[in-house]
């Protein structure tokens, strides 16, 4: 076997011992942890000689127990870094909390407190519970190029002093049965609700979190805050990661959100998008997202709505949440029945292709603040478009022709209607108009090939007042052509940044810089460069005096851009091995059939299963009632599960003559039942 750590021959390593310290299963307590065949026996014994600027190097193996880390601190830019030694992710190091899956913590992977600046890198999780890293009081934390197999709230910042929480390039894989076999109810508030989580999921934390770049598949939620005031887990941002498969919410915010940025994310069938429900506060931005559901009846099943957006007793938004240029192929409503309750809805440029059912742009209540236009759909509008006079420039019963949403490729093809029929979106909070070729921006995620643009993330205080002070960092970059284009969180002090301040690098060679501007405001600076750039391979070092306008030295942490000469590529993750403690079994439900009974319609209806196999709650999921058109008409639970039959009990459904369906979800099957109401 063959280790290597980014390029470095071995005898350039380890003639380069300080800073570096070895771990091994196999360590000694007696070793030096300076060479791998000096490892020391465990990371807690690695972390008392490791600090500011180290590495700490993980051998190949398995690492049980929890792995706490308290008052270790880096320093900024020089990071205390946690990360496997090798390269092939199949030889990760593996951190096992060898625990059966459980809503209790106590077994996590990694538990950080009063610590900051700490990187953790290239590792395998497996069987940590509840939490996998849980986080206390530290901030400018980076979980970057892991794998998870396990865990509810899989990194999980707590308390005021948590800020600054970067989840990037990670492989997210939960048990299949969490999309398809274990009943929603029992995965959202039943015996298997330790599935019931995110892969980031703040709680109470003072904010400044990014989730960008994951892979998730099999997931009940994606990314979820449980925030108590306004002051709590903003100023985030969720983009370019991809989802398969999720169970109830992939974006959640709860309570209340501030400053939230969600783009650029692709989806594969997702129960709720967007969970903006008795959501106070805002602003929320949702832009150049795409999203794909199968034809599968468990995802016709499955899939509910586009946005969760209600208001209940707790609250409606106060500022607006901004869903514009974003792509859909689906069969889910917009917003569903009696789920458009809260307010400042602001819903342009998207493209809608529904495959099944009509009026799917649901739209029942309508709410001040709302706004509705230059929207493509090809169906019709529903009535409370017309009655509220929306949608003046939107293009109805009008086919997007996107290149294959089925495949999730949403380009436009060139006889595409959708093309330069959008309205140019403008931002005043972010001193931003957005930028678009031809005559007008393309209704839908794409701009041609690239993605639409979007409002550069910038740090604001809630209600102007903030947990901590925003060291500026680049939050968005753009190359065009000759000119690099930087975009930072928090404004900066010209005085402190001239072309002798930065350096530029193509391809690892140095690009000469000729001159820097700040063209509209402190927080974009203008780099115009000697020679053409490409955004694949450019990178940037920049001094420490560079300073914002608070006095603080700008961070590379969480930049868009790469730091350094060489542009280093992500690890493909999905060949890791998973291997999990047994979960409960889903038996074997194929030959189940629903029987729909209505001697003495409607006071004694019901439906029936008989099965061979013992049922469990936890297997059956909800019977929901269509009408032949598909429009959803009523959800039953059932009233008594007893060994290997089931019943619900239909006596409240009051149906007119005609043609219905029953749909229910058992197992990994979708049980079907046409009947008839005479």
């Amino acid at each position: 076997m063959i280790l290597g750590f980014l390029g470095l021959s071995a005898s350039s390593l380890f003639s380069q011992n300080s800073g570096r310290y070895f771990v091994s299963p196999e360590g000694k307590e007696s070793a030096s942890g300076l060479h791998p065949n000096e490892a020391f026996a465990s990371i807690e014994q690695g972390l008392e000689q490791a600090g500011a600027g180290d590495t700490l190097f993980l051998l190949p193996g398995t690492y049980s127990g929890k792995n706490l880390i308290e008052n270790k601190a880096g320093l900024p830019d020089r990071p205390l870094v946690i990360m496997s030694y090798a390269d092939n992710p199949e030889e990760y190091a593996v951190i096992d909390a060898q625990s059966l899956a459980s809503q209790e913590n106590g077994n996590e992977g990694f538990v950080i407190k009063n610590s900051s600046w700490l990187n953790l890198e290239k590792l395998v999780f497996r069987n940590c519970w509840a939490s996998v890293i849980l986080i206390r009081n530290s901030s400018y934390i980076k979980v970057a190029n892991c794998h998870f197999s396990t865990g509810r709230r899989i990194v999980h910042p707590i308390g005021h002093g948590s800020h600054h929480v970067l989840v990037e390039n990670c492989h997210v894989e939960l048990p299949e049965e969490v999309w398809r076999g274990w009943s929603w109810e029992s995965l959202h508030h039943g015996e298997l609700g330790h599935y019931n989580g995110a892969l980031l999921h703040p709680n109470k934390s003072a904010g400044g979190h990014i989730m960008r770049g994951n892979t998730m598949i099999n997931m009940f939620n994606g990314f979820r805050t449980r925030p108590v005031s306004i002051l709590e887990d903003g100023n985030t941002e969720v983009y370019r990661n991809r989802m398969i498969n999720v169970r109830d919410n992939e974006y959640e915010p709860e309570t209340w959100a501030w400053n939230m940025h969600y783009y650029y994310n692709e989806h594969l069938n997702v129960h709720k998008m967007y969970s903006i429900d008795g959501v106070k506060g805002g602003n929320i931005y949702i832009y150049g997202n795409t999203y794909t559901q199968t034809k599968d009846l468990w995802a016709i099943e499955e899939v509910s709505g586009i946005f969760k957006y209600s208001a209940y007793e707790e609250g409606a938004l106060s500022h607006p949440c901004y869903a514009f240029n974003n792509s859909y192929y689906t069969e889910a409503e917009v917003l569903r029945r009696g789920e458009s309750t809260n307010h400042f809805l602001k819903h342009f440029n998207n493209a809608y292709h529904f495959f099944e059912g009509e009026n799917r742009f649901h739209l029942k209540a309508w709410q001040k603040g709302f706004e509705f236009d230059y929207d493509i759909i090809n169906q019709d509008w529903p009535a409370n478009i017309y009655e509220h006079d929306q949608e003046r420039h939107g293009l109805k019963n009008t086919d997007p022709m996107f290149m294959d949403g089925s495949e999730g490729d949403f380009s436009l093809k060139l006889q595409s209607p959708a093309i330069d029929a959008a309205k140019v979106m403008v931002l005043p909070e972010f001193n931003w108009i957005q930028s678009y070729e031809g005559n007008a921006p393309d209704i839908g995620a794409f701009e041609g090939n690239q993605l639409t643009d979007g409002p550069p993330f910038r740090f604001i205080p809630a209600q102007g007042f903030d947990l901590y002070e925003e060291r500026p960092r680049i939050s968005k970059h753009k190359v065009l052509n000759d000119r690099l284009l930087l975009y930072f969180s928090a404004p900066l002090d010209p005085n402190t940044l001239d072309a002798n301040s930065i350096q530029v690098y193509q391809d690892g060679k140095a690009v000469e810089v000729e001159s820097i501007d700040f063209p509209r405001d402190n927080y974009e600076v203008h780099i115009q460069t000697k020679a053409s750039l490409s955004e694949a391979r450019c990178s940037i070092e920049m001094g420490n005096e560079i300073k914002g306008e608070n006095g603080l030295a700008v961070t590379k942490w969480a930049s868009t851009i790469p730091y350094g000469k060489k542009v280093m590529e992500s690890p493909e993750l999905s060949s890791i091995p998973i291997e999990r403690k047994p979960d409960m079994q889903v038996p074997d439900f194929s030959k189940t059939r629903l029987k729909i009974l209505l001697p003495s319609y409607p006071d004694s209806a019901r439906a029936l299963i008989k099965t061979k196999e013992e049922m469990k709650p936890d297997f059956v999921d909800r019977l929901v009632i269509y009408s032949e058109d598909g429009d959803d008409l009523a959800a039953f639970y059932p009233s008594e599960i007893n060994g290997k039959e089931a019943v619900f009990k239909l006596g409240q459904l009051n149906l007119p003559k005609g043609k219905y369906r029953a749909r229910l979800r058992l197992g990994r099957e979708v049980l079907v039942k046409k009947f008839s109401v005479r």
